[in-house]
């Protein structure tokens, strides 16, 4: 008797060479091994969500993926460095805790303040070393004594289907809100945004709001002096709750249940005329924990990875040698990538075009502003080159 594990190695990872990722793959193929499970690899390259998976006889341990049929557990990295998730259902809003948080609210009310205390300060202090996710900048631009921070999303990433509102016309009206109550807003644009007409929005609304600024410093120096941060769902906005801050907002996550939730226009204007919340309640506080502790898992928790695959061990030798799900699925894969590739430039170039002409019609009037716009990205892309 025998059972099998079929597991997609993410090929992206293995180039980066980052110790957490690779640690954790090894931790997965040596926690198989332990379990006397026949393991078949399946090379996966990025992006590989957004096509549901076959489902499999025996467990398929996939890469990124979310919908998952039955005997299917998806993995991808956490918002929080040396965290990753290992999630049935998916990850962000396709994730069980986001899907059946009523099945997972006994275990975060069991959390005891003790355990609250030593998790949140470990990662507060993380956080405070300057470990963020993403590569930072270390620009020391003059930041407003009182902001709101609004860090932006690339606008295409697969999570952005879990937005309320649309990202572009979201940063319109924040502009409109924080001329209207005088408040400062502090934009920064994510280091891998691929969307023209968010860059020009945010250089035309900063040209002509005083109140509205840009920021490439580092996301967690940002997050520390702010007074509140919007967010879509933004791994930004979690590193704000973990610092205590008082955090809204417009899309899904494993964190949206514990934010300030911005459904309509409405919710968005209350955040410039509401008191800032200066403290995290004790709910959000275990629900935290929860994440951080008991949801994800740490990349060196091999006992707790072998914990979770033991649960799906299946003894059955009925399969054929041939093993035509690996190679179905592989070419499945193959093909998802062409798929999304092609799919998120026609969201790009549709979600885009609504907000071209009022942006084409601002450099008319004012062709100066051009040259101004080009130098402003050309030396943002030389630093990064950097």
């Amino acid at each position: 008797m025998s059972s099998k594990f079929y597991f997609e190695y993410p090929i992206d990872w293995i180039k980066e060479n980052r110790p957490n990722q690779i640690n954790f793959i090894q931790n997965i193929i040596k926690g198989c091994l332990a379990l006397e499970t026949e393991l078949v690899c399946i090379p996966t390259s990025f992006p590989s969500y957004g096509i549901r998976r076959l489902s499999p006889q025996y467990l398929l341990i996939s890469f990124h993926s979310f919908e998952n049929p039955k005997n299917v557990l998806s993995y991808k990295e956490a918002p929080i460095n040396g965290l990753f998730s290992f999630d049935q259902a998916g990850y962000a809003g396709w994730s069980d805790i986001s899907l059946n948080l009523s099945n997972h609210l006994p275990l975060i009310k069991k959390i005891q303040k003790q355990d609250v205390q030593e998790v949140l300060n470990k990662f507060k202090l993380q956080l405070l070393n300057g470990d963020s996710k993403h590569p930072q900048f270390h620009e020391n631009t003059q930041l407003p004594n009182h902001y709101i921070l609004f860090p932006l999303q690339v606008r295409t990433d697969s999570v952005s289907t879990h937005a309320n509102l649309d990202m572009a016309e979201v940063l319109q009206k924040v502009s409109f809100f924080s001329k209207k109550y005088k408040k400062n807003v502090v934009v920064k644009v994510h280091p891998y945004c691929n969307s023209e007409v968010i860059k020009s929005i945010q250089f035309i609304e900063t040209e002509e709001n005083p109140y509205l600024h840009t920021s490439n410093a580092h996301i967690i120096k940002l997050i520390q002096n702010a007074d509140k941060i919007l967010s879509c769902n933004s791994g930004a906005s979690l590193e704000a709750l973990i610092l205590g801050k008082d955090v809204s907002c417009f899309g899904k996550s494993e964190w949206y249940e514990i934010t300030n939730k911005i459904e309509n226009y409405n919710d968005l204007e209350n955040i410039f005329i509401t008191p800032i919340k200066l403290e995290l309640t004790l709910f959000q506080e275990k629900y935290l924990t929860y994440l951080l502790k008991y949801y994800w898992i740490r990349y060196d928790d091999i006992d707790c990875i072998k914990k979770i695959l033991q649960n799906f061990k299946q003894m059955d030798s009925t399969y054929s040698q041939s093993d035509l799900y690996s190679e179905l699925t592989n070419n499945l894969l193959e093909k998802q990538i062409e798929l999304t590739n092609a799919h998120k430039k026609i969201e790009l170039v549709e979600k885009d075009f609504i907000f071209m002409q009022q942006i084409l019609n601002y450099f008319r009037r004012r062709p100066w502003k051009v040259f101004k716009y080009y130098f402003k990205y050309r030396i943002i892309k030389l630093r990064k080159r950097k």
